[in-house]
């Protein structure tokens, strides 16, 4: 159930971050406090009132001072450039003036950082654009002080090497057969039977 618990809490964060950094919402609801068993995914508590995983992550979404980002697509294909929709989200009553860093980590590239925007955030939402090349391409966001204080981190996200989610929803609609090879799938290293099993259904690992 650990596993499924982290899952739930990614999910959520996901959605706590993509709800306040939509300029159209002023307000977001959990509908569920408690789980109704202990395998049921919804709830940020268990049954007995035990906290989740989630419960962190969304309480973690919640802070006045936000940095988020979202590839426009999640996968692709090398060379390809992908846009990204980079996200401030000031609650704190007043503007922040601040320097928005990008953390740009790849499975063929080293790790590098570059200056997005230095600005004044003013409350709100601020949206940017940023642009990377290619699939395996992780992103995450650091907002510093002009003193060079960390004032917030974001959650990294990535997007996969490979066929571009449009086109296999192209070949989906279009009445092309769907094979195996057309979709990549995340096991846990700790579960080789799994992994093993998808190999052999013709899966591709990430």
């Amino acid at each position: 159930l650990n596993g499924a618990q982290e899952i739930q809490a990614d999910a959520t964060e996901d959605l706590f971050e993509s709800l306040r950094a939509n300029v159209d919402l002023d307000m977001l609801c959990y509908t569920q406090w408690k789980a109704a068993s202990y395998e049921a995914s919804a709830g940020l508590l268990a049954p007995w009132g035990e906290a989740r995983p989630a419960l962190e992550r969304a309480r973690r979404s919640l802070r006045p001072l936000m940095v988020t980002a979202w590839p426009r697509e999640v996968s692709c294909k090398e060379g390809e450039t992908v846009i990204w929709d980079v996200d401030v989200v000031n609650d704190t009553g007043s503007p922040v003036p601040a320097t928005l860093m990008a953390q740009i980590s790849s499975t063929k590239l080293a790790s590098s950082q570059t200056v997005i925007s230095e600005d004044i955030f003013e409350e709100g939402v601020t949206r940017l654009q940023y642009r990377t090349e290619g699939g395996g391409v992780s992103l995450g966001l650091s907002l510093l002080s002009p003193e060079g204080k960390v004032l917030d981190k974001g959650t990294p996200r990535q997007v996969v090497a490979g066929e571009p989610a449009r086109e296999i929803f192209h070949k989906e609609s279009s009445g092309s057969r769907l094979t195996a090879r057309d979709f990549r799938v995340w096991i846990p290293d700790n579960n080789p039977m799994a992994v093993a099993t998808a190999r052999e259904a013709g899966f591709t690992i990430f």
